[in-house]
């Protein structure tokens, strides 16, 4: 009988194809948006999307102290932010690397991006492909923990299925907050898995969850879909294993504390301190519907035109509610093959 690879070997194989999938987007031809998404051509042939936001996103980063002050369009969005200016700490002793790299940018054929931002940010922006390497990562490992994948095969066609997609070759190289959606259907997966196992969570374990789903939800907004299904998930084995509310009660209740205090900290210093968080407030209401309906009195009504907001929304933008409707399928398939394991095992 052979013996198991070591798991050093196993995990760097596994990295390499991440890395030769993704350093491949280096060299694969970008799109060109308007004055907004540019391209950042290099003599040795590789090329960078550039677009517009990551300029301000890259100021916020690197002064948070005036990121929390001034007006900013990414107030909602602060662990992103505060994220990039801790990893841009290291990243500005490559300055040496990074001017290196400049020189070889061909202005020629660079003529919508200003090349002089690239200079003066470049220690941030690769702050930035470090986060999203992180959020690349952490996207496999969710996916591989929840399908418990032991082959080098099984885990080798999840990285590629999840390197290879769209949303990693059009944004893996830029540094924008965008990225992030990577995790939001496997992370969703994850969340309605935690609510179906809430009665053998402790409190403290849920406390925890509650809190990295907060943080989540304050790096990416669409984030605020986990502990959705994580309640979904709860109820899901509530029902199905007839189990007593006071059995998860405390569990929950710790969850749902932990998510809501690090939001309401953040959001409530800027509301009540007269501010807005960003432009989704000015143009949708987000955060601030409710504090509006009960003035207004009409609360069902209001929550009623924020639910059919925010489903407009999402669907046109990302078809989350398909995404929703696959996350709980894929969690059907881990259940059936999970009982089809222990029954033959």
């Amino acid at each position: 009988m052979g013996h198991a690879a070591p798991r050093w070997l196993y995990v760097s194989a596994c990295g390499l194809v991440a890395i030769i999938i993704v350093g491949s987007f280096l060299f694969s031809p970008k799109r060109e948006i308007g004055d907004c998404v540019g391209t950042v051509y290099f003599t040795w042939g590789g090329n960078l999307t550039h677009n517009c936001d990551s300029r301000s996103i890259a100021k916020d980063a690197e002064n948070p102290r005036g990121y929390v002050a001034d007006s900013s369009p990414w107030r909602t969005r602060p662990v992103y932010v505060f994220s990039l200016g801790a990893i841009s700490l290291v990243t500005v002793h490559l300055a040496a690397p990074i001017e290196r790299l400049m020189t070889t940018i061909d202005e020629s054929r660079t003529s919508t991006v200003p090349i002089a931002a690239l200079a003066r940010y470049g220690h941030v922006y690769a702050a930035g492909f470090i986060f999203n390497g992180l959020v690349l990562w952490l996207a496999i490992y969710l996916g591989h923990r929840s399908f418990r994948f032991s082959r080098f095969g099984q885990v080798a066609g999840l990285i590629a299925l999840w390197c290879a997609s769209d949303l990693v070759a059009g944004w893996f190289w830029v540094t924008h907050s965008i990225f992030v959606n990577l995790l939001i259907p496997v992370g969703g997966l994850s969340a309605f898995l935690l609510g179906t196992a809430i009665a053998r969570q402790s409190a403290v374990r849920m406390t925890l969850w509650g809190l990295l789903q907060s943080l989540a939800a304050l790096t990416y907004g669409f984030a605020l879909i986990w502990p959705i299904l994580t309640g979904l998930g709860a109820l899901w084995a509530i029902a199905s294993w007839r189990l007593r509310y006071r059995e998860v009660s405390r569990a929950f209740f710790c969850f749902a504390l932990a998510f809501y205090l690090p939001i309401a900290a953040w959001v409530g210093s800027y509301l009540f301190g007269g501010l807005t968080l960003a432009h989704e407030i000015d143009c949708c209401g987000q955060f601030s519907w409710l504090p509006r309906a009960l003035d207004g009195g009409d609360v069902v009504a209001e929550a009623f035109r924020q639910a059919t907001l925010i489903a407009r929304n999402t669907a046109k933008h990302l078809n989350w509610p398909g995404a929703v409707v696959a996350a709980m399928l894929l969690a059907a398939l881990v259940f059936y093959f999970r009982g089809a394991e222990r029954k033959h095992g």
